[in-house]
C-alpha cells in the first residue's frame, strides 16, 4: 500500500451493523469494488496486502466480521474441528450471510457501484462467506473468490437457480498442504461449481493456510480482467476517425482539415461550429461501445497532445482533456498566447476539440499511449 495514503478510518455499515475500512481507488470514473473478507480469529487488516495491486482498478472494502473472539480477533460464525472435519454453527453462518448480503446492498448504493461492477472475496472463513453469498444471490455481485476456503455443504437449499448463477465466475486458491482446510475441499469446491455451471478459475500452491505472494498476485490478475474496463483502439488522422472493439469497428466521417479550425488560435464561432460537426458526426457510433472504456492509440501525435496538457506521457484522463481544452477556448476568448503557447503541429485544435467531445458523447474515460499498461 502507498505509505502516504493514511489508513481509511473504521466506519459502521448502519444497515447490517458491519465495520469496515473503505479503500477509494485514485483512479478516474467508473468505479468498480472489490470487498475482502478476513479468516475466522483475524480482522480487517488481514487482507490490506491485497490492496496495493486492486486499488488501481477498484475501490477495495476492507470488512470486519461481526463476531469477536478476543482482543483484535473476529470472526463470521463459530466453527468446530472433529476428526470428521470442521463444524460450522449453521444458524450463525446463515444470520452473517444475510447480514452481509445487507451490507453489500448498502455499499452499492452508497457508493453508486453496480453489482456488475462489484467483486467479493475471502480468505478462508472470509472465503466461505464470499461463496455463500454469491451462490444465494448471484444478482448481488459479477463474481467471487475462495482464498483457502471452502463452500458449505449445508448451502446447497439455499442455492440460486442454475440459470441465475450462470451470471457469476468463481476464483478458488488452495495451498495443497493446507492443515487446517485440506486441498480436498478446493477439489470439491471446484466439482460443486462445474455442476452449477459456474465459470471457475482454479490454482494450486506450494503452500499450507496462507495467503502466498503468488495467490494474491494470481487473485489480482483475475480481478483486474473481470473489472478493468475494455480497451478500444482509436486512429485520429484527416481522412478521419477510426474506432475499433469488442464491439466491431466504426469509422467516423470526420476530416480534420475540414473543421475550420486553422492552425493556430481558433475563434470561439470556429469552436462552436466545429463541435456542433463533431457532435453530429458522433452521432452514428454512440451505443456502440461499453461505457468508461479505455482509448489506446498509436498515433505520434498523442506525445505532444499529453505534454500540452501537463499528463503522463502514457496516460490523458477525460478531465485533464477538459482542462486542456479549456485553455484552448481561453486563447480564443483572447488570452495572450504568449501566455499559453500552442504546439506547433496545425491540426493540434483540431485534434484536441475531436477528442474531448468523443470523450464526452461516447462515455470513454481516459486515452493511453499503445505502449501503457492496460
Amino acid at each position: 500500500m502507498d505509505s502516504s495514503r493514511p489508513t481509511p478510518d473504521l466506519r459502521t455499515e448502519p444497515t447490517s451493523g458491519l465495520a469496515y475500512r473503505h479503500h477509494e481507488s485514485p483512479r478516474s470514473a467508473p468505479r468498480t469494488l472489490i470487498v475482502l473478507l478476513h479468516g475466522v480469529g483475524g480482522n480487517e487488516h488481514n487482507l490490506a496486502p491485497l490492496v496495493p495491486a486492486l486499488e488501481g482498478f477498484a475501490d477495495v472494502v476492507l470488512v470486519r466480521g461481526p463476531l469477536q473472539l478476543g482482543a483484535g480477533q473476529h470472526g463470521w460464525f463459530r466453527v468446530a474441528f472433529d476428526p470428521e472435519g470442521p463444524r460450522p454453527d449453521l444458524a450463525a453462518a446463515e444470520a452473517a450471510r444475510l447480514q452481509l448480503h445487507r451490507f453489500v446492498g448498502a455499499l452499492q448504493r452508497q457508493t453508486g457501484i453496480p453489482p456488475a461492477a462489484t467483486l467479493i472475496a475471502g480468505f478462508s472463513q472470509g472465503g466461505i462467506m464470499s461463496a455463500s453469498l454469491a451462490l444465494t444471490e448471484p444478482a448481488t455481485v459479477r463474481g467471487f473468490a475462495i482464498l483457502s476456503g471452502r463452500i458449505l455443504p449445508e448451502l446447497a437449499p439455499r442455492l440460486a437457480p442454475r440459470e441465475r448463477l450462470a451470471r457469476v465466475q468463481a476464483f478458488v486458491s488452495h495451498g495443497e498442504a493446507d492443515p487446517v482446510l485440506p486441498v480436498a475441499w478446493a477439489t470439491r469446491a471446484e466439482a460443486w461449481l462445474a455442476e452449477l455451471g459456474v465459470p471457475t478459475e482454479a490454482h494450486r500452491y506450494e503452500a499450507g493456510h496462507a495467503l502466498t505472494p503468488a495467490m494474491a498476485a494470481d487473485f489480482a490478475h483475475w480481478a483486474e480482467e473481470r473489472l478493468a474496463p475494455p480497451t478500444v483502439r482509436l486512429r485520429l488522422d484527416d481522412e478521419g476517425l477510426h474506432l475499433a472493439g469488442a464491439a466491431g469497428d466504426a469509422r467516423v466521417a470526420l476530416r480534420l482539415a475540414g473543421l475550420g479550425l486553422a492552425p493556430g488560435v481558433p475563434t470561439p464561432l470556429a469552436l462552436e461550429t466545429a463541435i456542433q460537426h463533431i457532435e453530429d458526426a458522433l452521432q452514428p457510433a454512440a451505443r456502440r461501445f461499453a461505457p468508461g472504456a479505455t482509448l489506446r492509440t498509436a498515433d505520434a501525435w498523442f506525445a505532444g497532445l499529453a505534454r500540452f496538457a501537463g499528463a503522463p506521457a502514457d496516460t490523458l484522463d477525460r478531465d485533464t482533456l477538459e482542462r486542456a481544452f479549456s485553455r484552448l477556448a481561453a486563447l480564443a476568448e483572447g488570452r495572450p498566447e504568449r501566455q499559453d503557447p500552442l504546439p506547433a503541429d496545425p491540426l493540434f485544435a483540431a485534434r484536441l476539440v475531436v477528442l474531448r467531445e468523443l470523450m464526452h458523447h461516447l462515455d470513454f474515460h481516459a486515452l493511453r499511449g499503445i505502449d501503457a499498461p492496460s
